[in-house]
């Protein structure tokens, strides 16, 4: 670069040199500036990248188990969600933007209190995994129930971090029970039934044998005993098994009665 003569009159300072410095200082300068913006620009990119990555392999994975993948930054109360998630209860990109209380708010009053108090608990301690079962909202005010558990990643101090889980809609799968046991419930009281309605015919069948068939045999052996009691001799015997057959008769038509 050649630099025009400029008559600059500064003490001590010859101006030609000092335009070359100037300009020297100005170059070095825009050069720090420009690897400085190369580096930061490589940073950026490469954290957009490990970013798409990261969603590619969300993605991936949900396509996979038809989970909902979220990740939890306790740090920042951010928590990334993957496209699974707005299939699954109908929420657009615009619901997730300010996220950090969405899920919390969503999760059925019912079961509010006992999810949140459950994972308190476990962040206190030192296990490694969460999981529960609860109903939550969709976009059009519906609940579904979901499976949900959680890796956590705690720091070199035990700190949790980060919560890294999955949810699962299971509605139809906990319908389908529902059906089962109902279906298991009818089929159990109509056996109840039967088995009482065949106990009924059975005493049924007992009385009819003892009321109709033995007391007919009783009553037939009582009126030949009378026939014989009225001839001469041995009355006194014939009397007392007249006696003990009305009783076997009575007693047979009060069991019976009662069966």
């Amino acid at each position: 670069i050649i630099f025009p003569a400029v008559s600059i009159e500064i003490t001590g300072v010859h101006s030609t040199g000092f335009i070359l410095q100037a300009a020297f200082i100005v170059v070095s300068l825009m050069f720090f500036l420009y690897l400085l913006f190369k580096r930061y620009h490589s940073k950026i990119k490469a954290e957009k990248d490990r970013n798409a990555e990261t969603i590619a392999r969300y993605d991936a994975l949900s396509a996979a188990t038809h989970d909902a993948i979220w990740d939890h930054d306790l740090t920042t109360g951010k928590t990334f969600y993957n496209q699974r998630i707005k299939e699954v209860f109908g929420y657009t990109n615009e619901d997730l933007n300010d996220n950090e209380k969405w899920w919390f708010e969503n999760i059925h009053p019912d079961d509010r209190e006992r999810v949140k108090g459950k994972i308190d608990n476990i962040l206190t301690e030192t296990k490694p995994f969460w999981q529960d079962e609860y109903k939550f909202r969709c976009k059009n005010g519906e609940y579904k129930i979901v499976y949900d558990r959680s890796y956590i990643v705690r720091n070199s101090q035990g700190e949790p971090t980060r919560l890294i889980g999955a949810m699962i809609d299971i509605t139809e799968v906990r319908s389908m029970e529902e059906k089962i046991l109902q279906k298991k419930l009818k089929h159990k009281n109509n056996l109840g039934k039967a088995i009482i309605q065949a106990h009924e015919e059975e005493r049924k069948w007992i009385k009819e044998e003892l009321h109709e068939d033995v007391n007919q045999v009783l009553a037939a052996i009582k009126l030949y005993i009378q026939q014989v009691h009225t001839s001469k001799g041995q009355s006194e015997v014939l009397q007392r098994s007249l006696i003990q057959l009305d009783d076997a008769m009575t007693k047979i038509k009060k069991i019976s009665n009662h069966l």
